[in-house]
């Protein structure tokens, strides 16, 4: 919501300034910025504590995942992220080789490009991959059935009654951005199943590593 404080804030600076009377202009000001700090002071102190607490989360597992992943390559090894975590690029030196370092949201964007993202993996076969997140919700992206999923709510009279503008359309485009998803995990999975890749389930992140041959 910051953004939208702009142009008012700033018409009413320029009001202000505009005013001849030194005293009155001074009184506006520590007025305006007494009522703003009010108004404001709430979200941003909450805003602030949740800042906080996600960087301080996606610091603690970013280190435990960075820590694996300096461990078990070497500096010159292919990595790949899946999603957009590229923080952990540059917290173990590493970097992958291939065309696309990240896939959200530039893979739900053209049907091409989620294409391009499943031969980049089976051509470069990262030495690791790597899923923040836990490995259940990588399963749910793996297994939702995308068509299943579209005709279950399409059939939902009631649902469709109460529905407003658009919002069918945003139905297509939440599963097409599913079925993208559901396209580069699932090429991963099949990766594990044929023995390309050995598995490591943590809490919150999944690992695969290049099986030795």
């Amino acid at each position: 919501m910051i953004p939208c404080y702009i142009v008012p804030l700033t018409q009413i600076i320029k009001n202000i300034l505009s005013i001849n009377k030194l005293k009155f202009k001074v009184a506006l000001v520590a007025l305006t910025s007494f009522i703003i700090g009010i108004a404001c002071k709430d979200p941003i102190i909450t805003q602030i504590g949740e800042i906080k607490k996600q960087f301080i989360e996606d610091l603690n597992l970013n280190t435990e995942v960075s820590e694996y992943i300096i461990e078990n390559t070497e500096v010159t090894d292919n990595i790949l992220v899946l999603g957009n975590k590229c923080n952990i690029y540059n917290a173990t030196g590493r970097r992958y080789y291939g065309k696309y370092e990240y896939q959200l949201p530039i893979m739900i964007i053209d049907k091409r490009i989620t294409e391009e993202i499943v031969e980049d993996i089976e051509k470069n076969k990262p030495k690791v991959i790597v899923y923040i997140g836990d490995y259940y919700s990588f399963c749910v992206q793996r297994y939702t059935k995308s068509d299943d999923l579209y005709k279950y709510l399409l059939e939902k009279e009631e649902v469709l009654k109460e529905a407003e503008e658009g919002a069918l359309e945003y139905l297509d485009s939440y599963i097409e951005q599913i079925k993208s998803i559901t396209i580069v995990y699932e090429k991963v999975n099949k990766m594990q199943e044929e023995g390309i890749y050995n598995i490591k389930i943590n809490e919150r992140s999944v690992i695969w590593t290049l099986a030795e041959e």
